[in-house]
């Protein structure tokens, strides 16, 4: 996270050229308009553009963000790196004192055309009045993170500083924000809340929430023994953050917020855990607070199993590959050991030599690092200058097993497969921007997530692939989709391949969602259901089989077998019926039925025709 300063990002982004110094990769514009809400030009508007290497996870990589002012046809040229999608916002000072503020907008690439239109009413700027600070907090931070679909957008956080409880920001765009107050000096999570932004731009924080006190003991499953090194980790939005050191005899008795509430628990050579949400936590007690100490019992007890450590290193171009970044996921059971389990980020760097130790992993779950390249790391490889993305996505994955200590053979980076992914529209044409969404399969989704991205003008997307690996993808535009798998061999092979996705028309599906009286019925989810499990086969290529390609191949291009990536996507994006139980959803032709789910019931709906299908009615009316 890094502290706006407009006039030095200004003049950072004016000074910089299309080619970057000092090994950076060279920089490409995006070019763009700002208009007012009569959709005439504005001009010295400012617009932000920021870029996450970790759409949505702010915690990994260098955020790159980039200040450009609109000239006097409301022109924007900013200089952004390659391979990198954006979110971009614009604001300027109105007559009546507020500021003309246009919606958050992400999927900015280099080279296509963008546009920001500023709302039909101006904002206020933000003051935000947090009471009832505990004076022995100091200086805190305040935190906002734009939230759409549920997820923070790729947007960086813009940090303000509260001064004696009183925040004062710029106008902000509609929408959800999660509001997180951290404390400055230690970083420690003292409160989430989403909040709806007032028209005014005021608002009030009535203080930290209700103090909770919180007990626990953290011990060795084997011995029983009391780990006074352990730690207990706070997570809020699906996140980790800073939590609280044990005491010395390896228990504490605390009092905190609910952000404090103690989650995942880790000690050194340690498998972590999950600590049950129930009972861990309660109102705090009447009587005196010191006295509680002398001989308490915990409610939470934490037990720790000994873990494994994996070793390895990494080279590029037989150097050592210094200060790599790596984002490695785990799973973290729950502590009864049942099948609860829950995906953690956390990161590291490769030191000098690029070797690299992942440290207190669970034994009996996979382990999956991507790596994060630098410019400086991609300028340094052969096809830097295409606009690779910077994740490399899964470049290591530890399968489960007993052994305590895992040497790993070296790992060159030079050996990645490159892959650039073309999306053409029916008629040739590249679909510029178009989304990209990518899965390690089916199996890993639950602890790695997928990776949604953008293609450029072009409609084209650049990524390195590691050796023996087996992703699922999905290419859409609001009007076509396409999915597919790539696969590549065992034997590393530093290739270059190119991949077209022919994106397939879609149907456009519309309805109403009624009750058991005939009686629209809104904010109800509405998802789609295929009937028959895989696409159509395409003229000259073989249906895959489990294994992968054979030794020394490229790339390997096929068709989807399933559709379980694609319904995924879908679901990320199921609409919600409105106010009177409309609804409205696109869907791919993949196969001649898909049936309409909502609240258990289902439509089935014909594709079979080239026309959209007629309206259907969900629910059952008399």
């Amino acid at each position: 996270m890094r502290r706006l300063c407009l006039s030095s990002l200004l003049a950072a982004s004016s000074c910089a050229g299309l080619l970057a110094q000092g090994g950076a990769l060279p920089r490409q514009d995006a070019l763009g308009r700002v208009l007012d809400a009569q959709a005439r030009p504005r001009a010295s508007a400012i617009v932000e553009l920021v870029s996450l290497p970790l759409a949505g996870d702010d915690r990994f990589g260098r955020i790159d963000r980039v200040l450009a002012r609109s000239d006097e046809r409301g022109r924007v040229r900013a200089a952004v790196l390659p391979g990198r999608s954006y979110a971009a916002w614009a604001h300027s000072p109105a007559a009546d004192g507020r500021d003309h503020v246009t919606p958050i907008r992400d999927g900015i690439v280099a080279g296509l055309p963008f546009e920001l239109n500023e709302s039909t009413t101006t904002r206020a700027r933000l003051q935000l009045d947090v009471t009832a600070i505990a004076a022995a907090r100091g200086p805190l931070n305040v935190v906002l993170v734009p939230v759409a679909e549920q997820r923070p957008l790729p947007w960086s956080n813009l940090v303000l500083e509260a001064l004696d409880g009183r925040v004062r920001g710029p106008a902000l765009p509609d929408g959800t924000w999660l509001l997180r107050i951290e404390e400055r000096s230690s970083g420690t999570l003292l409160r989430t809340v989403p909040l709806e932004l007032a028209a005014e731009g005021r608002l009030t924080l009535d203080g930290l929430g209700p103090l909770l006190e919180h007990s626990l003991a953290v011990r060795d499953a084997e011995t029983g023994a009391l780990l006074g090194d352990a730690r207990c980790e706070s997570l809020a939005w699906g996140l980790p953050f800073p939590g609280a050191a044990l005491d010395a005899d390896g228990q504490k008795l605390w009092r905190g917020t609910a952000a404090e509430t103690p989650a995942l628990v880790r000690a050194p050579s340690h498998a972590p855990r999950l600590v049950a949400a129930s009972g861990g936590a309660r109102t705090e007690h009447r009587a005196d607070w010191p006295a509680l100490r002398a001989g308490f019992a915990p409610r939470a007890q934490a037990w720790l199993p000994k873990a494994r450590r994996v070793r390895g290193r990494i080279t590029l171009h037989g150097q050592a590959a210094a200060g790599l970044e790596l984002v490695v996921q785990e799973a973290v059971p729950g502590m009864d050991g049942a099948a609860e389990w829950l995906a953690v980020r956390r990161a590291l760097r490769c030191d000098a030599e690029g070797r690299f130790t992942i440290a207190d992993l669970e034994r009996t779950h996979v382990m999956i690092a991507h790596a994060l390249l630098d410019e400086a790391l991609l300028a340094r490889l052969p096809f830097g200058e295409e606009g690779l993305d910077p994740l490399v996505h899964s470049l290591l994955v530890v399968p489960p097993g007993d052994a305590l200590d895992v040497e790993l053979a070296p790992i060159a980076l030079e050996s990645l497969d490159a892959v650039r992914i073309t999306a053409l529209l029916q008629d040739g044409t590249p679909a510029a921007g178009a989304e990209l969404w990518i899965d390690p399969g089916a199996e890993l989704r639950r602890l790695v997530g997928t990776l949604r991205t953008h293609c450029d003008r072009l409609g084209r997307h650049r990524r390195l692939v590691p050796p023996a690996r087996r992703l699922d993808l999905v290419v859409r535009t609001p009007q076509a989709i396409d999915a597919f798998v790539l696969s590549s061999s065992a034997q590393a092979s530093g290739a270059r391949t190119d991949h077209s996705a022919a994106l397939r028309s879609q149907a456009r599906l519309t309805g109403r969602v009624v009750d058991g009286n005939g009686e629209p019925r809104g904010d109800v989810r509405v998802e789609v259901t295929y009937t028959l499990r895989h696409w159509p086969q395409r003229p000259g290529v073989t249906m895959p089989g489990d294994d992968l390609p054979a030794r020394g191949s490229a790339l390997v291009h096929e068709p989807a077998r399933t559709p379980s990536f694609l319904l995924h996507v879908l679901a990320l994006q199921a609409p919600r019926s409105d106010a009177a139980g409309n609804f409205a959803i696109t869907v791919p032709r993949a196969t001649p039925q898909i049936l309409v789910e909502c609240e258990g019931r289902h439509c089935p709906v014909d594709l079979t025709s080239a026309d959209d299908p007629p309206p259907i009615s969900i629910g059952t009316s008399r």
